[in-house]
């Protein structure tokens, strides 16, 4: 048996409207393939394993979220991701949204740990590559 096509599909959506998204809209790929396909999908964890088959062949892919580090964020670490991805320094952060300068670092040290990021370049360009932030905001 063949190998399954493997593709990351990087977003920011979050687990749940990910799947839901993909739910709703997955009949759709048949539609698209001339003369007619069959399409079968299943989740295993955090991978899609979609089968399509047409005109006698069929091919089998899995997919990975590459959103995994970002839903395992809090919602209030992710935010400070975007602000400080976006130049805000800690104690503008804390002024922002009512926290202390040490709650922000905390924040600020807990995501970095999780994404295994050292240092802020590195933690703009994580947010750059996730759609968090861009260069021009």
């Amino acid at each position: 048996m063949s190998q399954p096509i493997e593709v990351d599909l990087p977003h920011n959506l979050g687990r749940d409207e990910a799947r839901r998204r993909i739910a709703n809209n997955i009949h759709k790929l048949q539609d698209h393939i001339p003369g007619g396909a069959h399409v079968e999908s299943g989740w295993a964890g955090d991978q899609l394993n979609l089968r399509v088959q047409a005109l006698g062949d069929a091919v089998q892919a899995a997919s990975r979220s590459t959103s995994g580090a970002l839903t395992g964020l809090t919602a209030r670490e992710r935010e400070v991701l975007e602000q400080l991805a976006a130049g805000m320094s800690i104690k503008a952060i804390a002024s922002r949204f009512g926290l202390s300068v040490k709650t922000v670092s905390c924040h600020r040290e807990h995501l970095m740990a999780k994404l295994g990021l050292r240092s802020i370049a590195e933690l703009t360009k994580y947010a750059i590559r996730h759609g968090l932030t861009s260069i021009g905001t």
